[in-house]
């Protein structure tokens, strides 16, 4: 797939996005504020949701083993009896904060936490999980436990590798490079994703004497482990790239504007966008399901357009500035975008201009008063616009270059622009 490098104005926002934690079988599980959700997708065209269980906080990752689940949360790790398709039964609960990512083995939970390091948890009496042992190292993030050894991510001091073959976690080896997101294992190498300087490959035949294979420049913040191939996310460019093992070359790239996660098992890469909506590509790199959809109707001198859970470019379709005070408070923040910047909140947009909703909920909008087809002339589009209209646009007719933003993806040059629909324009 053609990779497209969009150059619009960022518009950064922190909001509690979903996320996907984990792909186990036919089960695909999210994290979606303060709920951890599960999808069947044993026919990946249609997943179904079976799961959806309320935690203290928002779930950072999961793992099954055997009967269990095992939910980590910024409040600690959560034990459940579990079988696929049935309501989770609380057994326990470790109780630490600052915890980033867990990995079980037999009775043992490995916990890397951004303030105390590596947690390692008896959880052989599910009911009471108590601490084993530690080992202090700041700024963890992820972790892989392989054998008699931890490779622990850090943010500050790179990977930190530990001997737990006895009771006590000791200091063996570091490789140490800031700004380390991800980690995984295949084989005799690590893969370790890293945001600004690409992915780095270690060979840890043996552990005690750490080598340095190769970098990529792929710049990354996930890493996972297929059946196949290595797979990485950069949610900045909305790029998804399969690594070749081997060679360590890129096979092939996904596009998949506004991503937020992902997990992939090979046949199926699965995605998370800023609408919290799913996407599922197959392995030609063709979406064979995807949630949202947008649509707009009009009505005399009222326009409505529906908008999706999540984020939507919308517009004012009329000749006059419209209230945004009228809107329900569910749909909240607003962000419009004049001279070059963004204006959170505005009181009023002015007429015929696009502008960001945050809907918390599937909603419509009406619009009121005389429809206003948008007067290309009378707008200096030399630099990036955003912009609406009352009547239907074709783009065939517009000189420019244009994006929508539809269903949580970018649309470069759609055929038509639909009443109320916001687009940037810039020609």
């Amino acid at each position: 797939m053609k990779k497209i490098a969009l150059s619009l104005p960022l518009l950064s926002i922190s909001l509690l996005n979903g996320t996907i934690l984990e792909k186990d079988g036919n089960h695909l599980f999210l994290s979606i504020d303060n709920q951890l959700k599960s999808f069947n997708v044993s026919v990946a065209t249609a997943p179904e949701q079976e799961l959806q269980l309320n935690l203290d906080s928002r779930p950072l990752d999961i793992q099954i083993s055997g009967e269990y689940l095992y939910a980590l949360t910024s409040q600690g790790l959560s034990i459940y009896k579990y079988e696929s398709g049935t309501t989770p039964i609380f057994l326990g609960k470790f109780a630490t904060q600052y915890a980033k990512q867990v990995e079980v083995v037999a009775n043992k939970a490995y916990i890397a936490n951004y303030l105390d390091g590596l947690q390692i948890v008896d959880i052989s009496v599910k009911s009471n999980p108590i601490i084993e042992t530690f080992f202090e190292q700041k700024t963890a993030i992820d972790l892989v436990v392989d054998g008699d050894y931890v490779y622990l991510l850090t943010k500050r001091d790179g990977v930190i590798i530990l001997d737990i073959s006895k009771r006590r976690a000791t200091f063996v080896k570091e490789f140490k490079v800031e700004n380390f997101t991800s980690i995984t294992k295949s084989g005799d190498r690590l893969y370790i994703a890293n945001e600004y300087t690409g992915l780095y490959i270690l060979d840890i035949s043996n552990p005690r004497e750490l080598e340095f294979v190769s970098r990529t420049l792929t710049k990354a913040d996930k890493v996972v482990k297929t059946e196949r191939s290595i797979k990485t996310l950069n949610s900045k460019l909305g790029v998804v790239e399969t690594i070749n093992e081997s060679s360590s070359a890129i096979i092939n790239y996904d596009e998949v504007p506004m991503i937020t996660s992902f997990d992939s098992d090979g046949d199926y890469t699965y995605t998370l966008n800023l609408n919290n909506e799913i996407a599922i590509i197959d392995s030609d790199g063709k979406t064979i399901f995807s949630e949202g959809e947008s649509s707009s109707t009009v009505n005399g001198t009222t326009i409505s357009i529906n908008l999706n859970r999540g984020w939507n470019l919308i517009g004012n379709p009329s000749g006059s500035a419209f209230d945004t005070g009228t809107l329900s408070s569910n749909i909240s923040p607003l962000f419009s975008y004049e001279n070059g910047e963004w204006i959170k909140n505005g009181i009023t947009i002015p007429a015929n201009r696009g502008f960001w909703a945050y809907s918390k909920g599937s909603t419509t909008v009406e619009f009121s008063g005389e429809p206003q087809e948008l007067d290309l002339n009378s707008v200096d589009s030399s630099n990036w616009v955003l912009l609406s209209s009352g009547k239907e646009l074709e783009s065939s007719n517009i000189n420019g270059l244009i994006y929508t933003f539809e269903s949580g993806e970018w649309v470069k040059n759609p055929a038509t622009i639909l009443p109320a629909q916001g687009f940037w324009l810039k020609k």
